[in-house]
């Protein structure tokens, strides 16, 4: 399936959207959900952990569908919300005041991202986790670009699907392949190690 990576922490740990799905969110739901909530005014909405909601991003002035993730109080007694963005994958800390009730035509468009992790590699040498080299490694080979993915396997318990990857600019070589090549990862037989 053609999928762009939305948002990447680690090769153990991103998120794609299918390449249509993507654009046709893009071209409906997303430009009808900056249309209304321009418009909506809300007062008495407060938000409580694990609610559906809109969410309200300045940097890139638009509102998003989002997943409250945890409320945190500041020292000078502000609340920040965590909000995981359900299209996209990122989370982003955001006030009281960027956030309204997701309406039910906005809640029915399924979400997008889908979280996975690519099948066949690990840290180099006896490490556990990705250091930031690699990381940023593979935010910038793949982030926002288009790959072809093809379901490996599937843990029931992390929920993570395991994908194998391939560039749609060479798709003779596997994005793990790659990675290993370069020097960034080994590769291993199975996906029984726990995912990072």
């Amino acid at each position: 399936m053609l999928t762009r990576i939305s948002f990447a922490e680690s090769p153990t740990y991103f998120f794609f959207q299918q390449k249509h799905m993507y654009e046709e969110f893009m071209a409906k739901t997303y430009e009808q959900m900056q249309t209304f909530y321009e418009q909506t005014i809300v007062s008495d909405y407060l938000p409580r952990r694990n609610d559906i909601c809109a969410v309200f991003l300045p940097d890139y002035r638009s509102w998003y569908r989002a997943k409250i993730m945890s409320i945190k109080e500041t020292i000078d007694t502000t609340v920040i919300y965590e909000c995981s963005m359900l299209d996209f994958g990122d989370n982003h800390y955001v006030k009281l005041a960027q956030i309204k009730p997701l309406v039910r035509r906005f809640a029915q468009t399924p979400f997008i991202a889908c979280k996975a992790a690519l099948a066949g590699i690990k840290p180099m040498g006896d490490r556990v986790e990705w250091d930031r080299e690699v990381i940023d490694y593979f935010k910038d080979l793949t982030e926002n670009k288009e790959f072809h993915l093809q379901l490996y396997d599937f843990d029931r318990v992390t929920k993570f699907l395991y994908m194998n990857a391939a560039s749609v600019q060479d798709p003779s070589m596997s994005l793990a392949q790659r990675i290993v090549n370069d020097g960034y990862a080994r590769a291993k037989t199975s996906n029984t190690a726990s995912v990072l």
